[in-house]
């Protein structure tokens, strides 16, 4: 497997044999006995909800070491458009084994947080994207910060990384570094420009949409991921909580992206922490070309910025097969050991 640096186009291969920081593999999770040890791990860890822009009601959850001083650092997962916490329980424990503190929020209208759309509460729908980005400044501000004083890192995955990297250009030192994966930079719909002039505010789905459908259940032919076992997984999450499923976006939620992404691009300069990227090399959800822009202009400013992709994995690449899920995080987990705070 290549991964490929977007701005010098060298080729660099990973070695995919060793799997140094002991994570979670698909023959592990095959097995009911890890699955139980996972969710033991999960429910021992702390959350509840607080009120967000708006007063919506927003759901989180952290897992914080036991012993302060062996602490590597604490990561903040944003996640993507329709996850919640639950989906993310396998990479949380392979982050905490590892000796992270980690936590995590379901963004409004999706998981278990409270639903934008009271009428169809399975509508991925915004009123202001920045709404996002004001929520996750009050998980950190009183529930992270009152809980960490040392290394805060930010992994964001999709939806999650245009709202983590909006965050980080608005407040720029409340994380020492930033590690996407799969970020929304781009979205695949030609007319986002003329979507606002032909829906106004109203809800309603982008055309094409709907409600969570049960044909999405069906592994063979889905743009998610290669992993059956954890594609299944994520399917029997939705089957056993229905009240996280959620379908399609509205207009007005990509009219919000589209406009925050643009804000993004406009703000580069803002950034001032240590970013890495890693782009799925068979990406059908978000765009690659955005992503190689974004790093592109991140160096032509001076950023500490690093750009890849892992040829032939799909969108999800958080739960991929091993051979690209591994590599993903090492490389996450890599760059994270060698951030390097002000005080150091």
């Amino acid at each position: 497997m290549l991964i490929t640096n977007y701005s010098f186009n060298e080729i660099f291969e990973l070695n995919n044999s060793p799997n140094k920081y002991n994570l979670t593999t698909q023959r592990q999770i095959a097995s009911s006995e890890y699955i139980a040890l996972i969710d033991s791990f999960f429910k021992l860890g702390s959350g509840g909800f607080f009120k967000g822009e708006k007063g919506i009601s927003i759901y989180y959850k952290y897992f914080l070491q036991e012993i302060n001083e062996n602490e590597k650092g604490a990561i903040v997962i944003s996640n993507g458009r329709r996850e919640n916490v639950l989906k993310y329980k396998e990479l949380i424990y392979d982050f905490y084994k590892n000796g992270y503190s980690v936590y995590i929020i379901d963004h409004r209208g999706q998981g278990f947080s409270e639903r934008i759309n009271k009428a169809d509460n399975q509508m991925g729908h915004i009123d202001k994207f920045e709404y996002y980005v004001n929520d996750l400044k009050y998980y950190i501000e009183n529930i992270v910060k009152s809980r960490y004083q040392k290394k805060v890192f930010l992994l964001a995955h999709s939806m999650g990384a245009t709202i983590g990297t909006r965050y980080i250009e608005k407040f720029p030192h409340d994380f020492d570094a930033a590690a996407l994966s799969s970020p929304m930079f781009g979205l695949k719909f030609p007319t986002c420009e003329l979507i606002r002039l032909l829906t106004g505010d109203k809800s309603r789905y982008l055309f094409g949409k709907k409600i969570y459908d049960n044909e999405e259940k069906c592994f063979l032919g889905n743009n998610l991921t290669h992993s059956k076992i954890r594609f299944e997984a994520m399917m029997n999450m939705y089957e056993n909580n229905p009240s996280i499923k959620l379908g399609g976006p509205s207009y007005q939620w990509v009219y919000q992206s589209y406009i925050t992404i643009k804000k993004i691009f406009n703000e580069l300069q803002k950034i001032e922490i240590p970013i890495i990227l890693i782009q799925a090399g068979k990406d059908k959800i978000v765009t690659a070309n955005a992503q190689k822009k974004f790093v592109f202009e991140l160096k032509k400013l001076g950023k500490d910025a690093q750009g890849f992709f892992i040829d032939g994995a799909y969108h999800e690449i958080l739960m991929e097969i091993d051979k690209y899920r591994i590599p993903l995080i090492t490389h996450f987990l890599d760059f994270f050991a060698n951030v390097r705070t002000v005080k150091e």
